[in-house]
């Protein structure tokens, strides 16, 4: 099936250049003209014959950032993992010790964008990040700050609830976009209308039937897993 309403959706993939494998599910999706924008991960994997494959493609080129070393690309094996929960008690941890403050933050990701100059020769149209951190209050001011800085016109982030069922990642994002609008009220922020992961989803086979019909929702997919790049393939 293929979706009709297209006009009103940002479809995103994430993780290009986490590994080989993502980068090339991404490839395809873009190449078949199946998703809008890809999220670029400086630092990891990406080849200058995957740079020209993906700017051929005209897709919107977001960065990625993240707070990963080479050891996390060098070693990572399998599809990405779904226990971000974990995850993000271990990084709230790090903020609570002084690990990452946000200082630190902006230092290693100002240095990721510049590093996305140095391979695409522009700065990135978007940005968003891995296991969504910039929607941590502390970092969503350093990612605002970085997006002025280098003119990137979009942000990942949704100005309303969608109304679908989400897991409990979903809520506990849905809670800090809320704190992030509310205290940068006064801000003009080029974001999508909603936001939705695949991977949040309660119901992941008929979703699409039941988004906001006349507003932007940006839907986002990790095309290295199976279930999500066969999504992408028969539904738009």
């Amino acid at each position: 099936m293929q979706w009709q309403k297209r006009d009103h959706l940002i479809i995103s993939a994430d993780d290009f250049g986490v590994s080989k494998k993502a980068n090339e599910a991404i490839l395809e999706v873009a190449q078949k003209g199946k998703i809008d924008r890809v999220a670029v991960m400086v630092g990891g994997e990406i080849s200058e014959e995957e740079i020209k494959e993906i700017l051929k493609t005209k897709v919107k080129l977001d960065i990625h950032l993240h707070l990963l070393d080479k050891e996390f690309f060098q070693n990572r094996k399998g599809e990405p993992s779904r226990k971000t929960i974990q995850r993000s008690i271990i990084f709230l941890t790090y903020f609570l010790t002084g690990k990452y403050s946000s200082r630190k933050v902006g230092f290693i990701w100002k240095k990721q964008i510049e590093g996305f100059y140095k391979m695409f020769k522009r700065y990135p149209d978007g940005i968003n990040s891995h296991e969504h951190l910039h929607f941590f209050p502390p970092f969503f001011k350093v990612a605002l700050k970085l997006k002025k800085e280098f003119s990137i016109t979009y942000l990942r982030l949704g100005k309303k609830e969608s109304g679908l069922k989400f897991n409990a990642v979903a809520f506990i994002l849905n809670t800090l976009r809320k704190i992030n609008l509310k205290f940068n009220r006064t801000i003009k922020l080029n974001i999508s209308d909603y936001l939705i992961s695949f991977d949040w989803l309660e119901e992941q086979k008929n979703f699409l039937e039941n988004l906001p019909k006349k507003e932007k929702t940006e839907i986002v997919f990790h095309p290295e897993r199976k279930e999500e790049r066969q999504f992408l393939l028969e539904n738009f």
